[in-house]
């Protein structure tokens, strides 16, 4: 199969197609989704800093202190605050708190590409916590693309507030879509009930 390029995702489809293509603007430093994850994650990092410090203590002096696991905690939590706040800055500086996503649904699977970039429709700052359009010319700076086929997605979770939609293989999220507005999100869940209630068959 060959690979599938933003050309092929961006080129006009015809009318009676049955594919989705879509392109939206994917807050960052405001996206609830991206902030739970980097949360675990550096909850995580912290949690191993404060085993870290406490299990080299008691190896070292047999035991273990109140004021030194005090210590260790004031260190986590330190990790932990500057970890958030490095990520919020750097989200907002760096990237304008926003990127690009374009999402193609067609017969071979999912098709997502995110880029880092400048929207000529809208130079200022993003404040936004839900995805909205694409206003401009984008003049993308960075890539990421991914491929997913029908047969790695066993269903998906939507979540028309936050207009996102997780698509799920077991316990696990695989890929998340993100939609502009109401309808586009209406359209897209409609099409995931038809494909994998068509693949279940």
């Amino acid at each position: 199969m060959a690979r599938k390029t933003l050309k092929d995702v961006l080129a006009p489809l015809p009318e009676n197609a049955k594919d989705l293509r879509w392109e939206t603007v994917v807050p960052i430093g405001t996206n609830a989704f991206i902030l739970v994850e980097l949360f675990q994650f550096a909850f995580t990092g912290a949690a191993g800093v404060v085993l870290a410090l406490a299990a080299g203590v008691w190896f070292t002096e047999k035991g273990i202190s109140m004021p030194e696991a005090f210590a260790a905690l004031s260190v986590a939590a330190m990790t932990l605050t500057a970890v958030m706040v490095l990520f919020v800055v750097l989200a907002f500086l760096f990237f304008g708190n926003r990127y690009f996503a374009v999402y193609r649904l067609d017969a071979a699977g999912v098709y997502y590409e995110g880029s880092r970039g400048r929207d000529e429709g809208t130079m200022r700052l993003c404040l936004a916590v839900k995805p909205f359009h694409v206003t401009g010319t984008i003049t993308a700076w960075r890539t990421r693309a991914r491929h997913v086929p029908w047969d790695r997605v066993d269903s998906y979770q939507s979540i028309p507030s936050m207009r996102a939609i997780m698509l799920r293989r077991g316990r696990w999220h695989i890929v998340r879509l993100y939609t502009p507005d109401a309808a586009t999100h209406a359209r897209v869940e409609g099409y995931l009930a038809e494909r994998l209630r068509n693949i279940d068959n």
